[in-house]
């Protein structure tokens, strides 16, 4: 799943191998306008009653930013996308959605002091058209590997956290039987819900 590079409001690549092992298994699954996965598995139904309901949830997107361009100096302009501190990633390798992979080095700019602030990342590439073709306006970035701290607090690794959680519910999910549980049984595994 991790290859599948399900930056917030980029997880449509994840949300299509969700679906395609879910319904691998056997479940009918559905991926709504939102893009979200939606999963069930229906139990028979006996007397004049319809069965209850379970509902399992996961996330699966991943922090990250959104390319708003290249500048002269080899910087990026970007924005965030989901609930990350931009402080994470100084020092860090910053993959962006086409395979570059670059080394931020610690220089990035806050252009304002509100939430919606565009923040400046240096990448080492001194040449515009060279950086252009690596990374272009529309790209998502996200901190490639290890352990990053979010703007709440949190800590959170890429690929170690609503990935894997997600990873664990299709199993689980799989390998239960509604007519056994009694009940329908449904899973969601839902994109960035809050973002601002």
């Amino acid at each position: 799943l991790a290859e599948t590079f399900p930056v917030t409001c980029g997880e449509a690549a994840c949300a299509e191998k969700i679906k395609e092992l879910l319904a691998q298994g056997g479940a009918e699954v559905l991926i709504d306008a939102m893009g979200n996965v939606i999963a069930r598995k229906t139990a028979k139904r006996t007397g004049g009653e319809a069965p209850k309901k379970r509902l399992y949830c996961a996330n699966i997107d991943v922090p990250g930013f959104t390319v708003l361009g290249a500048e002269e100096n080899g910087r990026v302009n970007i924005a965030k996308l989901g609930e990350l501190d931009e402080a994470n990633i100084l020092y860090s390798t910053v993959l962006f959605t086409r395979g570059t992979k670059v080394c931020a080095d610690g220089t990035v700019l806050k252009d304002g002091g509100d939430e919606s602030a565009v923040f400046y990342a240096a990448t080492g590439i001194t040449d515009k058209g060279e950086l252009e073709d690596r990374v272009r306006c529309g790209d998502c970035a996200a901190i490639k590997g290890g352990v990053t701290f979010r703007a709440d607090g949190s800590i959170y690794g890429l690929g170690a956290a609503n990935l894997m959680c997600a990873a664990v519910l299709i199993d689980i999910f799989l390998g239960m039987d509604a007519d056994k549980c009694g009940c329908d049984l449904y899973a969601l595994f839902a994109v960035q819900s809050n973002l601002r």
